[in-house]
C-alpha cells in the first residue's frame, strides 16, 4: 500500500485534477497580448503529469514494462492529453483546440526527453 500511495496514486490524482479542471465550464487562462499564457499551463501541466506517470510506470513491479517506461508514460499521457481535448468538446463555454493538445504533447515530450538524458548519462557513468 506505501508503494501505491507513493508511486501510483500521484498521477492518478493529477489526473483527475485536469478532468476537474477541465470540466469547469467558460475556463479561461489570463491573456497577455498577442503571448497565450494558457499554451504555457497546458505545457507545464503535462510536464509535471508525465514526470509523474514515468515515476509510477518506472516503478511497477513488471520489470519488462518498466523497463520501457518513457514510452509508456509518453502512449499514456498522450491519449489522456487527446482524451481531455475531446472531453472539452462536450463542457459548455469550453473548446477543445489542437494548439493545446500539441502543447501538452511538447510538455511530455520535453520531461521525457531530460528523463532519456538523465538515464543514459546514468548509463555510461556506470561504464
Amino acid at each position: 500500500m506505501k508503494i501505491f500511495a507513493k508511486y501510483h496514486l500521484p498521477p492518478i490524482l493529477y489526473a483527475l485534477l485536469i478532468v476537474a479542471a477541465s470540466s469547469i465550464s467558460g475556463l479561461k487562462s489570463p491573456s497577455l497580448g498577442e503571448f497565450q499564457l494558457d499554451k504555457i499551463i497546458h505545457f507545464l501541466e503535462y510536464f509535471i503529469f508525465a514526470l509523474l506517470t514515468f515515476r509510477s510506470v518506472s516503478h511497477l513491479a513488471n520489470k519488462a514494462l518498466s523497463g520501457k517506461a518513457l514510452l509508456i508514460s509518453f502512449l499514456l499521457v498522450g491519449l489522456f492529453a487527446l482524451g481531455d481535448e475531446f472531453y472539452q468538446k462536450f463542457v459548455p463555454n469550453r473548446v477543445s483546440e489542437l494548439p493545446d493538445l500539441i502543447a501538452d504533447l511538447l510538455g511530455a515530450i520535453m520531461v521525457l526527453f531530460l528523463l532519456w538524458i538523465r538515464d543514459r548519462k546514468k548509463a555510461r557513468d556506470k561504464n
